[in-house]
C-alpha cells in the first residue's frame, strides 16, 4: 500500500492553521486536460490530483478502454514526456 501522508497531510495541516491552500484536482480521462493540468502544476511547482470516474476507467476498460494500471502508466508516461515529477502526482478514482 502506498502512503500518501507525505503529500496530503501538509496541505491538511496548513488548512487547520487557517492557511487556505489546496491542490489542483481534475477528474478527466481526456489527455489534453490531463496534460494541461500537469503543465500548470509544473509551472507552479505544485502537486496535482488526477482522478477518473469508474465509467471512464475500470477493470473492464471503461468507455476509454483503460484499466486502472494502464491509465496510471499513461499518466506517468505523459508526465515523463513533459518533465513533471511522478512523485508530485496523486491518482484517485
Amino acid at each position: 500500500m502506498i502512503n500518501f501522508d507525505h503529500k496530503i497531510m501538509p496541505i491538511i495541516y496548513e488548512n487547520k492553521k487557517c492557511n487556505p491552500i489546496g491542490i489542483a484536482s481534475i477528474c478527466s480521462a481526456n489527455w489534453y486536460v490531463i496534460k494541461a493540468a500537469l503543465l500548470n502544476a509544473k509551472k507552479l511547482n505544485k502537486q496535482v490530483l488526477i482522478e477518473s470516474t469508474s465509467n471512464q476507467v475500470n477493470q473492464f476498460g471503461g468507455y476509454t478502454g483503460f484499466i486502472p494500471s494502464a491509465f496510471k502508466d499513461k499518466v506517468y508516461i505523459l508526465a515523463h514526456e513533459i518533465g513533471f515529477l511522478i512523485d508530485d502526482i496523486i491518482l484517485g478514482g
